[in-house]
């Protein structure tokens, strides 16, 4: 991340440095800091800071499409930021530690059986129909062709196989893949 203030924030003690070299190496990626990182943070809210001074001096309800880009760039820098900062604060209330007006709370998870044998034998001997508590379902095209190789699944089941196109997705437009093209059923 390229350094973009003027005088630079020690992350440490909080006070500037005009030095020419920054206290850090600016690879905010592999810093062991990088949720905690005040150079980070300031340069990403000042840049989202000034894109709504100037977004709030212009007429109309709508941004532009030149608008709407830099928002996406700006939005680019603040989701890994987000991301490093959240992880760090729940390392650190799991720690024991306090984040004020944060807490840590149990999320979603998916009820499971202790001894799924036992359940169904259970269930059996109460009179459900034991073939209707499982499921038979094939393997997937990549899974069958770990199974039997690659020539003998493109000779045998090849015809039958389909890779459709991806979920449209939002990257820059420096990214290599072609554009997505909507073609209507």
């Amino acid at each position: 991340m390229k350094n973009i203030l003027p005088g630079r924030l020690n992350p440490f003690s909080g006070s500037r440095e005009t030095a020419q070299e920054p206290p850090c190496a600016m690879d905010c990626g592999s810093c062991k800091k990088n949720g905690v990182c005040r150079i980070r943070a300031v340069q990403v809210l000042r840049a989202a800071g000034r894109f709504a001074e100037e977004a709030g001096t212009k007429d109309g309800a709508e941004l532009s499409a030149a608008e709407m880009g830099r928002m996406l760039s700006i939005l680019d820098t603040v989701k890994p930021l987000q991301a490093a900062a959240e992880g760090y604060s729940l390392d650190e209330l799991l720690a024991g530690r306090e984040i004020p007006g944060w807490k840590s709370v149990a999320g979603s998870s998916n009820r499971r059986f202790t001894d799924a044998e036992a359940a169904i034998a259970a269930l059996a001997a109460a009179g459900v129909p034991e073939h209707t508590l499982y499921e038979r379902k094939p393997l997937s095209p990549a899974q069958v062709e770990k199974l039997v190789g690659k020539a003998v699944f493109s000779r045998y089941a090849g015809a039958y196989v389909v890779k459709p196109a991806g979920k449209p997705k939002l990257v820059p437009e420096s990214d290599r893949r072609s554009p997505y093209r909507y073609l209507p059923s």
